[in-house]
């Protein structure tokens, strides 16, 4: 989450993080890139009241549902999920699931793709060679 609200791209794209929940009463009260920390049982009545239209969601894989009830309850129709888990949303509201474990899988996989290529040029260069 605190990576998250110091991305810097996100406010050039013009996306403006307005409010921080967590429910760790060590974090509740910090300052993260000039937004104070919320404790999470703040979470209804901040996002109706700064009617908050989307909601990146970084909490782990047990608390996901419940906050998403609760988001959706407050009227946020569109989620960003970083927690690894499938989210059961109604008809109307937008999740858009980044699963880190994918995504470390394609990189893996792009590693191994470009190593066995170059093994490959490397015997085509050997057996080039030879003649």
């Amino acid at each position: 989450g605190g990576a998250l609200v110091s991305y810097p791209d996100l406010r050039q794209q013009g996306f403006h993080i307005e409010v921080v929940f967590d429910s760790d009463p060590g974090k509740v009260g910090q300052r993260w890139n000039g937004l104070v920390v919320r404790s999470v049982a703040e979470l209804e009545g901040v996002l109706e009241r700064a009617s908050i239209d989307i909601v990146i969601l970084a909490v782990p894989a047990e608390a996901a549902q419940s906050i998403v009830n609760r988001v959706v309850a407050a009227g946020v129709r569109a989620i960003l999920n970083f927690a690894p888990t499938k989210l059961v949303v109604p008809a109307g509201v937008t999740v858009k699931n980044v699963d880190m474990a994918v995504e470390l899988e394609g990189l893996s996989y792009a590693l191994a793709s470009g190593e066995r290529r170059a093994r490959e040029r490397r015997l085509r260069s050997v057996e080039g060679s030879g003649r």
